[in-house]
């Protein structure tokens, strides 16, 4: 059986666990994480074994499924992103904007 191909937007705090849990499925290829701060993209990508992107509308047609793990006042924008992906999952994780 092939691999689902996974990404996550969005590898701060909660993000990141979001990423090392993929990483460590055995069905599931992490195919990259995308952050707007490239050092937590850099950081997390070189943890979990994948890649860094900055735009996350660079790693949407490489993926199957993705996880938005951003800001309540952005994770808006970032859905638009994903309403022209149909057929595909998106997952969504609530995070503080404190």
């Amino acid at each position: 059986m092939d691999k689902i191909k996974v990404g996550v937007i969005g590898v701060g705090y909660l993000g990141r666990f979001h990423a090392q849990k993929y990483a460590a499925m055995e069905d599931v290829d992490l195919v990259g994480v995308a952050d707007t701060d490239r050092a937590s993209a850099e950081r997390v990508a070189a943890e979990c074994q994948s890649r860094p992107y900055y735009e996350y509308r660079q790693l949407l047609p490489l993926v199957d499924a993705v996880s938005i793990v951003v800001p309540t006042v952005t994770r808006t924008s970032r859905a638009s992103g994903t309403s022209a992906w149909p057929g595909r999952a998106t997952t969504w994780r609530r995070t503080s904007t404190v």
